[in-house]
């Protein structure tokens, strides 16, 4: 909302790379009271871009399968739609009608790398 003001409390956080980012104190609070150690935010600096299409449940578990090995389409999407009713992934509607919002998406998705290869990792000391 260009142009826009309001007097809002932000907390100062540093991305992987140092850079500074002033995020709303309340959405910090929100994500820690979530459990998230860390927050994977894409933004878009091209408003004229279009966004992406939100995708079925389904998609997203055919694209889910290629991140993990011995994944088969039903462990996905339940793994999946689990992620979605505990809020760590975007989504709107239910059951069948659900879509997933991409972004938030693959950065689930990348979460999930990390932590599967921080466990491979560990097991291998």
């Amino acid at each position: 909302m260009e142009g826009a003001s309001a007097n809002i409390a932000v907390t100062e956080l540093l991305d992987a790379e140092g850079r500074l980012f002033l995020v709303p104190t309340a959405l910090v609070s929100t994500w820690l009271a979530q459990g998230l150690d860390t927050v994977t935010v894409t933004i878009r600096l091209n408003a004229a871009k279009p966004a992406r299409p939100w995708l079925t449940v389904s998609e997203a578990a055919r694209l889910h399968i290629d991140d993990v090995d011995g994944m088969n389409l039903h462990r996905a999407i339940v793994k999946i739609s689990r992620a979605c009713n505990a809020g760590r992934i975007t989504s709107e509607g239910a059951a069948f009608k659900r879509r997933l919002e991409p972004n938030s998406l693959d950065a689930w998705r990348l979460r999930e790398r990390e932590r599967d290869l921080a466990r491979l990792d560990r097991e291998s000391l």
